[in-house]
């Protein structure tokens, strides 16, 4: 009887606990599933708050396999996405091992990633995983911001739309490679695309999604990251870093090679001027905005006879931007003199802005049916452009506007490479004010305020303008303008 009711009182406990632990698995996911529904109410009635471009071509959201953890920096939960058919997002690591060797091939796999503010509002991230394992699965619950698989191999980076800003981080056999500083300092910046890849096996980008940093300007590479376990990571949202700007980026991807030594102090002067002077910041006061792109300078031969430097999209590919510079112009070929070096850092810093707008713009829309990207046509482009996009002001107006920006951010950066001192607030002297209004001299809207019109107000002003910009082109003295800057020895 005793041995019955010790049986019988075994079998009870047991019950009991299985019974507990049932409720309780059943409360834990109880408190998932409404910690899902909130973040899915939240994220669908804020959809446009979140500020994520990737979110225009998702095929599906799939909420009911959110994956919810908990660890040092709170909540997070992260919910798998599909993107449209045929889309995907690359950057250089995953195109250099995208060729024939299945092996090393980089596949994309992205979530939306939500940690919470209070307790109405969260912030969402974009999280983009690439690996080359065949059978990464992203629904995989045990692979999350807490805990990397000890097997991983591929790249997990964290976007933050609202600050602009990436923390990327490599594993390896899921853990973090150590990398040389010098190594990470001479990695060059990865920049993601989402695009769709052509029949012929090129990559088709529609718009840049972010930039990463790998040198110790940016934070001294990936510090903080996704996985607490495996690579001993303190998790990512809290450890993000600075992302250069798109002019920071530019000014470390111009290919300078095929200069000769007289140019490359130009340019190395533009690049090395302090505060708001230097190419780096005139980008950023001109257009914000824009992707990320190489350049390739040289000196050669011109098109069209007279241009002293011709701007084209590369034929070979879409990220690099080939500026040519007139051998005839710079060498100074059939003059007494050579260029002085403020009116070739003024074509510099002209063709600079030249190819950011060609590259802003995509070459089809800044270059028009006829395929012609000049200057003129190019500029006349972004600026019908910023028409279209602000209908409530007047196109004369616009006009007016980007003139002004232009001819004042390029005024600014070439009186600093003259003078050695900065402008800032100041308004840029007159004859720096004169060299960046002769850049838009071909334009319409230059040729209607200081039109050929010997009757016109402005038209001692046309005179000046082009006078000063012949004199530094010249390297002489040319309608009473004296050179200014100072001509390479020819």
């Amino acid at each position: 009887m005793t041995k019955l009711s010790t049986l019988v009182g075994v079998t009870f406990f047991v019950a009991l606990l299985l019974s507990a632990c049932s409720a309780e698995e059943s409360m834990t996911q109880s408190s998932t599933n409404q910690t899902v529904n909130d973040t899915k109410n939240w994220f669908e009635t804020d959809l446009n708050k979140t500020n994520l471009k990737i979110l225009d071509y998702v095929k599906e959201i799939r909420w009911n396999d959110a994956i919810v953890t908990n660890g040092e920096k709170g909540q997070i939960i992260e919910v798998p996405i599909t993107l449209l058919d045929y889309i995907t997002t690359t950057n250089k690591k995953a195109k250099k091992s995208n060729s024939d060797d299945d092996s090393t091939k980089l596949n994309d796999y992205h979530r939306l990633l939500f940690t919470k503010i209070d307790d109405k509002n969260y912030k969402c991230f974009d999280l983009q995983i690439l690996t080359n394992e065949n059978n990464f699965d992203n629904l995989d619950k045990n692979f999350n911001y807490y805990s990397i698989k000890g097997d991983f191999n591929g790249f997990v980076t964290i976007y933050d739309p609202s600050k602009q800003k990436v923390n990327s981080q490599e594993f390896k056999d899921g853990k973090r490679p150590i990398h040389k500083l010098t190594d990470r300092m001479d990695e060059s910046a990865d920049c993601t695309y989402l695009g769709w890849w052509l029949d012929d096996g090129t990559f088709k980008p529609l718009f840049l999604l972010y930039c990463t940093g790998t040198g110790e300007d940016y934070g001294g590479g990936y510090l903080g990251g996704y996985g607490d376990n495996g690579g001993g990571g303190g998790g990512g949202v809290g450890g993000y870093y600075p992302t250069p700007t798109i002019a920071e980026r530019l000014q470390e991807r111009i290919d300078e090679t095929d200069l000769d030594n007289c140019t490359k102090d130009v340019l190395h002067k533009l690049e090395n001027l302090t505060n708001e002077g230097d190419i780096l910041n005139m980008l950023e006061r001109f257009s914000p905005e824009g992707s990320i792109y190489d350049i390739k300078m040289s000196i050669g031969s011109m098109k069209y006879p007279g241009d002293l430097a011709e701007t084209t999209r590369s034929a070979t590919s879409y990220y690099v931007v080939n500026m040519v510079f007139d051998e005839n112009y710079i060498k100074g070929i059939g003059n007494t003199s050579r260029p002085t070096d403020l009116s070739v850092a003024t074509t510099m810093a002209h063709e600079i802005i030249h190819g950011y707008l060609i590259n802003l713009m995509g070459e089809n829309q800044a270059c028009g049916a006829s395929g012609i990207c000049d200057f003129p046509t190019v500029y006349e482009a972004y600026v019908q452009q910023k028409i279209t996009n602000n209908p409530n002001i007047v196109p004369a107006e616009i006009h007016k506007e980007m003139a002004e920006k232009y001819v004042n951010e390029i005024a600014k950066t070439i009186q600093q490479f003259d003078t050695g001192t900065t402008v800032g607030s100041d308004y840029p002297y007159q004859l720096y004010l004169d060299m960046a209004w002769a850049g838009l001299s071909e334009t319409a809207y230059f040729n209607k305020i200081y039109p050929n019109d010997k009757t016109h107000k402005n038209f001692e002003d046309r005179k000046r303008i082009l006078n000063r910009f012949n004199a530094e082109k010249l390297g002489v003295t040319y309608g009473g303008q004296t050179v200014k800057g100072k001509p390479c020895t020819k």
